[in-house]
């Protein structure tokens, strides 16, 4: 810090210290004022400290005054709706107590946090001219009523400003900074700026600088990096520039982020261009071509993400090397290059590298290790899904024993599944191998993987039966094993599995009784056991049994270091397909692709649900699918107390019975399918009461009288009630009281009983009839 007291100094001083510290500036600020506003009030030559001193008291109240002024005139002239202001008291001798104001030591105000405020650019450029010593003004998530175009600063002692989020419009505001000499963090981030960047910018004590989320275009001036000497961190994500962005000399910059926008090119052209480079983000643009040239190392580099761009060919062609190594990307722990159209081998890591994600590419083949073997493998995320591989690749990724996230879905794997893989992977968490053609047996040994959270194996060609050693897993939240040949039953251990939530195993030739022990499951929300040979009598309950809030996906839904898997919920119709899946590193419309292949051809779905993890308050399981096996007896009235049942479908199977009045309190039902059957009765009344019910079917059934006419029913097509002879009412187009092509038991007897009285009276009546024509007959003959 300068010190300039005890000394004789006379005039003005001057504006020096530009590049020092916040405490300096403050000092230097305060000094500077008060002096400048005494030099021409000194008491005598006789007393010059006395005097200077003095003085400078004198100014420090002036100024201290001048602050709360000009504040006070801002909170006039703004317009504040949330009554962010509402403690400035404009009687206070001092600012320095208000909401969102800093001040000094001595008093002055630095530092201005304000949100919630429309105001004018000219207001915001007086100021920050009148308050002095102001050097960091936040002013976000307000509403600017003009440009910044053509506002100026005459002086500014700003070193930080932030007003992102505040629906600016207009170009960059060049003019605005023109004079603000110490300004070293500029943030415009989310706002609606455009045009070009001016290569005139005024940004040599630039650090940092945040432009992302505007409507920025053109090309980025060529001389930035070289003109902003001193940045570090540059941010100019989600805009709309465009053309080649190149580093070619020596810098200081160690994050750069150009993600979302319309670059073609980028390009490294030496070491010394990223030798200070940590986080490069170019993901999603239209990116092609070799990245690295000249030798770069990119030593720091520790963060790299290539996703969603033009990228083709192989790794080599690329980055310029088929693999990472002391040599080549040497800090790397992050590379994301999935949603491209790489080519070839599967990249070579070295041991430092955590997370790689290359899903959604063109890979084929991975070297016999993917992970080194001289040094122990640090990786901890393997994404390769929506590939072309082929083979073996399982037994390939052994070596990188520091696994947790493993995601080979939606590729062509074949073989087995490895019976070392938990001695070689013993931290993995996730396992995600569906859509693939893996063949053989479950391996009892995945029970010593006991972190095991997911196993989706569903669509494969597994066979055997499910080990009931996969019971120890006790942190194992999602079983995923539809869609496969597998046969026995549903070990009875399941009731084990405390943290279940998701238990799919439909598609497969299963049977046996549905163990009762899985209304043992506490956690378990989803349950789809359809397309087997399950017998026996549908359990009185399945799943969770206990009211609280859960939150489906909290374990599944993995860090964001491992992956990014998202939850979809589907409504299908004439599919043999699971309600509820999971996705990552597969766009929408490719999964629907890879999907209708493996269904019924006239199966149609589509996504009710997508998201990350869902919250609710829950009392029972929300999924139930039993359909399409051989279940009988009847549906036990207990199954109305699953009150958070969204979809129930036990169709196609042999039940019979009449359909339970507790039905109707199913009161977050969407879908409830009893079609298929051998239901007897009567539909309940009580089911007119279930107003979150959008699809039903008891189609084809022996239900009969009357449809209840109320709430959801009504909406229905007659598909939903068809098949059911002494059923009648509406939407079915006969009724009770016009023609029907149908009787009930009741009618059919009093229509036998009405025959038989006609006919009687027809009889007699003949008789009759027969005797007074023979009397009158007789009697004329006996007359002649």
């Amino acid at each position: 810090m300068a010190d300039l007291s005890h000394n004789n100094f006379e005039g003005t001083i001057p504006n020096f210290c530009p590049k020092g510290s916040a405490a300096e500036l403050e000092y230097v600020c305060d000094l500077q004022k008060d002096a400048n506003a005494s030099n021409n009030n000194d008491i005598g030559g006789l007393f010059p400290t006395f005097s200077f001193y003095l003085a400078a008291m004198v100014a420090f109240f002036v100024a201290n005054t001048k602050d709360t002024g000009t504040l006070w005139r801002f909170q006039n002239a703004v317009v504040d709706h949330s009554k962010t202001l509402k403690s400035w008291n404009g009687n206070q001798s001092t600012p320095c107590k208000w909401d969102g104001v800093t001040c000094s030591e001595k008093g002055r105000v630095i530092e201005l946090s304000l949100q919630s405020l429309e105001l004018s650019s000219a207001l915001l450029a007086t100021t920050i001219q009148e308050l002095g010593c102001l050097q960091e003004l936040h002013l976000y998530q307000s509403l600017f009523t003009d440009t910044l175009e053509g506002i100026s600063l005459q002086s500014c002692s700003l070193r930080v400003l932030n007003i992102s989020r505040n629906q600016l419009t207009g170009s960059f505001p060049t003019e605005l900074l023109g004079n603000c000499p110490h300004l070293t963090r500029l943030d415009l981030s989310h706002n609606q700026l455009n045009g070009t960047i001016s290569s005139e910018l005024n940004c040599k004590s630039f650090e940092y600088l945040d432009l992302s989320s505007n409507q920025f275009t053109g090309r980025i001036p060529s001389q930035l990096i070289k003109t902003c000497t001193n940045l570090q961190n540059i941010s100019l994500s989600d805009n709309k520039f465009s053309g080649a962005f190149s580093l070619y000399d020596s810098n200081k910059v160690h994050t750069l982020n150009l993600a979302g926008n319309r670059f073609s090119t980028f390009q490294i052209h030496s070491d010394e261009a990223c030798k200070n480079l940590i986080e490069l983000d170019i993901s999603s643009n239209n990116i092609s071509g070799k990245l690295f040239h000249g030798q770069a190392k990119c030593s720091s580099l520790r963060l790299l993400k290539l996703f969603s761009n033009s990228f083709s060919g192989t790794f080599i062609e690329l980055l310029g090397s088929p693999s990472l190594s002391k040599n080549f990307l040497p800090s790397l722990e992050l590379l994301d290059a999935s949603y491209n159209r790489i080519s070839g081998e599967v990249l070579g890591i070295h041991y430092r590298l955590l997370f790689l994600n290359l899903s959604s590419n063109n890979l084929n083949n991975t070297q016999n290790n993917v992970c080194s073997l001289s040094s122990p493998s640090r990786l901890k995320s393997l994404l390769l899904p929506n590939n072309k591989l082929v083979g073996g690749i399982l037994y390939s990724v052994l070596s990188c024993t520091s696994l947790e996230m493993l995601d080979l879905s939606f590729n062509t794997l074949s073989g087995n599944i490895p019976v070392t893989l938990c001695n070689k992977l013993p931290r993995l968490r996730h396992l995600l191998a569906w859509v693939n053609k893996l063949q053989d047996t479950i391996p009892s040994s995945l029970a010593m993987c006991s972190n095991l959270t997911t196993i989706i194996l569903s669509y494969n060609m597994l066979e055997g039966v499910i080990p009931p050693e996969l019971s120890r897993l006790q942190n194992l939240n999602w079983l995923s094993l539809s869609s496969n040949r597998l046969i026995g039953s549903i070990p009875l251990s399941f009731e084990e599995l405390n943290q279940i939530q998701t238990l799919q195993l439909s598609n497969n030739s299963l049977q046996g009784d549905i163990p009762l022990g899985l209304s043992k499951n506490k956690n378990l929300l989803m349950v789809d056991l359809s397309n087997n040979y399950f017998s026996g009598r549908v359990p009185a309950r399945i799943g969770r049994n206990a009211t609280g809030e859960l939150v489906f996906g909290k374990n599944f839904v993995t860090d964001t270091d491992l992956g990014n898997c998202k939850l979809l919920e589907v409504r299908q119709s004439h599919c043999k397909m699971d309600t509820m899946l999971e996705m990552q590193g597969i766009l929408l419309e490719d999964l629907k692709k890879r999907l209708n292949t493996l269904v019924h051809p006239e199966c149609s779905w589509t996504i009710l649900l997508y998201g990350s993890h869902f919250k609710m308050e829950v009392s029972s399981a929300m999924v139930l699918d039993l359909s399409h096996n051989n279940l009988s007896g009847q549906i036990l009235a207990s199954i109305g107390d699953m009150r958070s049942l969204l979809k129930m479908d036990l169709s196609h199977n042999f039940l019979s019975g009449p359909i339970p009045e507790s039905m109707g309190n199913l009161d977050n039902i969407q879908i409830l399918d009893i079609s298929e059957n051998s239901l007897s009765g009567t539909i309940p009344g009580s089911l007119t009461l279930l107003n979150t019910l959008y699809s039903l079917n008891v189609s084809y059934n022996n239900l009969s009288g009357l449809i209840p006419q109320g709430g959801q029913l009504t909406t229905f097509q007659s598909s939903s009630y068809e098949g059911n002879p002494g059923l009648y009412g509406f939407p079915l187009t006969y009724n009770h009281t016009s023609s029907r092509n149908f009787t009930t038991a009741e009618e059919k007897t009093q229509e036998v009983d009405g025959r038989d009285e006609e006919l009687l009276a027809g009889a007699l009546l003949f008789v009759i009839s027969f005797v007074v024509a023979t009397f009158i007959v007789t009697f004329k003959l006996k007359f002649k």
